[in-house]
């Protein structure tokens, strides 16, 4: 039987395309018992067809991949770094993936509080030089005008322990650099001075 909360558990992962047993378990469980309820619960839904596993992915119980079914991507590692984020932020309600804007299709773009922010999420030191070109184009492009009355600002996550203070000083778009672990707090750092700012 579907219960309401596996309705929930099978839109998060159609809408983020893929998630581990693990995210699931952080989002939609509590307590000891929330890995093993979690298993438990995407199981069900494999057996409606609601999801499907990748075992391709999988390596143990608590990191098994879980798909849409009709999930077609071929970048399944980055969609699990974007489903880490929207965990972390604790399931913002308005958040899309893959989100184009001007010449630049970002990770995805989420609200807080009805401040716009865009995601990207980099993996190496050269990754992030690149996506922070590509923003700072498409700032100066001004096209993202049709869609935003202030450009919206940028949570660049970036990996563990990557000392980037002083290697990417690219002045726009504003941004707020972070890791996963962190991007929560750094978000509820900056969030008061964006509102102050009328969200710019």
């Amino acid at each position: 039987m579907v219960t309401p909360r596996d309705e929930q558990i099978a839109e998060a992962i159609v809408r983020l395309g893929a998630m581990t047993t693990d995210q699931v378990a952080r989002a939609f469980f509590e307590g000891a018992s929330a890995l093993p309820s979690a298993q438990r619960r995407l199981r069900a839904l494999e057996q409606e067809n609601r999801v499907r596993r990748s075992y391709a992915l999988s390596r143990s119980k608590g990191s098994s991949v879980w798909l849409a079914p009709r999930f077609q991507g071929v970048d399944v590692k980055g969609r699990l770094l974007v489903s880490d984020i929207w965990v972390a932020l604790d399931k913002p309600i308005v958040f899309v993936p893959g989100f184009t804007l001007g010449s630049v299709r970002a990770d995805a773009i989420f609200e807080l509080a009805g401040v716009p922010f865009l995601l990207e999420v980099a993996r190496s030191r050269k990754d992030i030089a690149q996506r922070l070109e590509r923003y700072d184009t498409a700032w100066r492009e001004f096209r993202w005008r049709r869609t935003f009355k202030t450009f919206p600002h940028l949570l660049l996550v970036v990996p563990e322990g990557k000392d980037i203070d002083r290697a990417f000083q690219i002045p726009s778009p504003p941004k707020t650099v972070c890791t996963t672990a962190n991007a929560s707090k750094a978000l509820n750092r900056v969030l008061p001075t964006l509102l102050s700012n009328g969200g710019q």
